[in-house]
């Protein structure tokens, strides 16, 4: 029974592992491109994990932290039914997550309509609260 809650578990990796990457990259390029060009390398360093920390922000954010979960707890539950399986849903994890993401990746302007829809969305909580 576990080694199947594994396998589904697996199969869940599989299918978020392209859009929380997509989520990943498209908002460490628009941190980049809103980051000071000053000649300070740590401040821009910082400024960039800022940024992409303020973009993330809310549900957006969640979506990688819950792939990488679903990929551990995978991995666990196969333990729990035998250690030799645990390492082969992890190679087969790998496997299928790279295959998902060459055939299943979005281009750069769905994950664009992601972020900016965020974004409209926080502008309307900040007026909502400060009328």
């Amino acid at each position: 029974m576990t080694l199947i809650v594994s396998i589904g578990l697996l199969i869940i990796y599989v299918l978020m592992k392209p859009l929380a990457d997509g989520l990943l990259d498209t908002s460490n390029w628009i941190a980049k491109a809103l980051a000071p060009e000053n000649g300070d390398i740590e401040f821009s360093e910082s400024a960039m994990k800022y940024g992409q920390a303020a973009l993330m922000d809310g549900w957006l954010s969640n979506v990688p932290f819950f792939t990488y979960a679903i990929f551990i707890l995978s991995i666990v539950t196969a333990f729990l039914y035998h250690w030799w399986a645990a390492i082969i849903i992890y190679f087969v994890s790998i496997v299928l997550a790279v295959i998902a993401k060459l055939f299943w990746v979005r281009s750069v302007s769905y994950y664009l309509l992601l972020f900016y829809q965020k974004m409209t969305n926080r502008l309307a909580d900040y007026k909502g609260t400060a009328d």
